[in-house]
């Protein structure tokens, strides 16, 4: 019979399970610099205080787990101290890193000797992933349903990518890829267990977790993902599996999916999935009235527009003209129409719209708006039109403005200080590519290299982090710090296979879809994921050294271990092992 304590503990932890894709990243609670918190850690500040009663009250057979925290937890401090006089930041990011592994042993010792609430955690996790797929899926083509629920807590925009984006910490779509890549794994893993028309609901699950997965602008997670689906068919129940050559089917597919053009473009940086050419402007006067300017501009691919983007002019004018300083240029207004209908790559459009300028002379450039914003914040602008006006006196109307001349200009300074103009450098992403990155994360590792800069040191001293798990651990712990993630990763993944059940099947394929994903991206700064990864670990550590009974029989029919529960059901009690029939 559980404690009132682990029950209320268990209840905690599926309800941040079912709630982690979505709980706003926002500070509730600020009691000063350290003492600021997230409804995150104080769902998980309630799991932490279950779990301590709980040992208090009743014990906890996880007593072989303790040396590890205090090593894990020695490693922090060694690497924080030494750093203290950074500021807040180093103690804010090692309290942090402290109390996630905190809620990973809690996790552990409230489903200890629990496989079946173990699964159900699982499954709650299934489910919360499932309904962010549903409503990123929902925000690309839009659904007006998903579109609305996934503003409820975040005005973020789009980008032109056409990113799928769920609510809350997981609007960024790299989370969102990281999160299809370590449930795919999960969910291939509960197919081979299935039976049935069970079976058919988990196949869907599956697609609908790739499909997320290759929607989203990640070129790492559909990889990761296929990782995660080839740990599972290695372990010894997906080896045993009838339907192993499903799995490989479904890794091939992918890797053929991935080369489709619209798909490749997410992740070439020299394809964009939305782009635009314009072949020609031309002016037309028009007597007694204003002029007009004729774009003509090309979809080059790979993508189709959608009605409802824009073709347009941005208006430039002069700002602080001066010889002391240099000038910059300001936006002016934005003339646009809708292109009405669907765009093709490789069809032509022609647009006509009025010109109207309060300034004798400017700059036009031409502009392709979407969702997201407009195509030059991440393009660009090809050229810039310099223009003269004169103004023309019609009795009948006010007067009006006409070009008396149009030149086009491709100075490169100009063309920047125009994007500067309608997308602030302060608000655009300036992060070097992950090669300079790297380089910059080794240069703080020769600094310190054993015991690293402290926790955030790569956020603190550059303004980004690492896009890589290990190097993110090397800049902040140092080679120790390192050597303990690592032996943590080998430690993990060897109790995993050994024991060989479908709970610790998906577990170890989740196990390797982070660690290929953490080659090239890194998503913890965000509490969604760092939270999820958390729990995880929790069941994991929960699942290798304290089993419960109830996951651990074979199953012959299937050659997969299943519960005990599951089996009863299944065959008469006379069959069941000497010491199943003793109880």
């Amino acid at each position: 019979m559980q404690d009132p304590i682990t029950r209320l503990g268990r209840g905690i932890t599926i309800l941040l399970a079912l709630t982690y894709p979505f709980i706003p990243d926002i500070f509730l609670v600020n009691w000063g610099r350290l003492l600021i918190f997230t409804p995150q850690e104080l769902i998980a500040g309630g799991v932490i205080l279950c779990a301590f009663v709980k040992v208090l009250h009743s014990g906890t057979n996880l007593k072989r787990l303790w040396p590890l925290l205090v090593i894990i937890l020695a490693v922090i401090a060694i690497t924080a101290i030494p750093m203290a006089g950074r500021g807040f930041l180093v103690l804010r990011f090692s309290v942090r890193t402290a109390g996630l592994l905190i809620l990973a042993l809690s996790v552990a010792v409230l489903y200890e000797n629990a496989g079946m609430e173990r699964v159900a955690l699982l499954v709650a996790i299934l489910f919360a992933a499932v309904s962010a797929a549903i409503l990123g899926i929902g925000d690309v083509f839009p659904w007006e349903i998903a579109v609305s629920i996934s503003h409820i807590f975040t005005n973020s925009p789009n980008f032109w990518s056409l990113l799928p984006r769920a609510t809350g910490p997981l609007h960024h779509a790299n989370n969102l890829g990281w999160l299809m890549a370590i449930a795919l794994p999960l969910a291939v893993s509960a197919t081979l267990f299935l039976r049935g028309r069970l079976r058919e609901v988990g196949a869907l699950i599956v697609g609908i977790f790739w499909f997320t997965a290759l929607l989203t602008y990640s070129r790492n997670a559909p990889m990761a993902a296929l990782v995660g689906i080839l740990f599972v068919m290695m372990s010894r129940p997906g080896r045993n599996s009838r339907y192993v050559g499903v799995s490989f089917a479904i890794v091939l597919f992918g890797f053929l999916a991935l080369m489709h053009p619209g798909l490749r473009a997410r992740w070439s940086q020299a394809s964009e999935p939305i782009s635009m050419m314009a072949v020609d402007v031309e002016p037309i006067e028009r007597i007694g009235a204003a002029d007009s300017l004729r774009f003509t501009v090309m979809n080059l691919g790979p993508l189709s527009w959608e009605s409802d983007y824009e073709i347009g002019y941005h208006l430039f004018s002069y700002q602080d003209e001066t010889q002391s300083v240099p000038y910059t240029l300001q936006a002016a207004d934005w003339v646009s129409r809708p292109v009405y209908h669907k765009v093709k790559p490789g069809e032509r459009l022609q647009v006509t719209l009025p010109f109207s300028s309060e300034l004798d002379h400017g700059f036009v450039t031409a502009d392709l708006k979407g969702p997201g914003g407009y195509l030059a914040e991440d393009m660009g602008f090809q050229y810039l039109l310099a223009y003269q006006t004169d103004s023309y006196m019609n009795p009948l109307i006010d007067s009006s403005d006409r070009i008396s001349s149009i030149i086009p200009l491709y100075d490169q300074e100009l063309l920047q200080k125009a994007l500067d103009a309608i997308y602030p450098p302060e608000i655009r992403d300036n992060a070097p590519p992950r090669t300079e990155i790297w380089q910059d994360a080794l240069s703080l590792v020769s600094a310190r290299p054993m015991l690293g800069c402290g926790a955030g040191a790569m956020i603190d001293f550059l303004g980004y982090h690492a896009h890589n798990v290990y190097l993110e651990c090397l800049t902040s712990y140092g080679i120790l710090g390192l050597i303990v993630l690592l032996g943590l990763f080998a430690w993990l993944g060897y109790g995993l296979y050994r024991r060989g059940t479908v709970e610790t099947t998906a577990l170890l394929g989740i196990l390797g879809a982070l660690m290929f994903h953490g080659l090239a991206d890194y998503v913890y700064w965000d509490w969604s994921p760092a939270t999820l990864v958390a729990m995880l670990l929790g069941i994991a550590l929960a699942a290798i050294y304290a089993p419960g009974d109830d996951v651990l029989i074979h199953d012959s029919e299937t050659g997969l271990q299943i519960g005990k529960e599951i089996l009863r059901k299944r065959i008469p009690p006379k069959t069941l092992p000497p010491s199943e029939n003793e109880e």
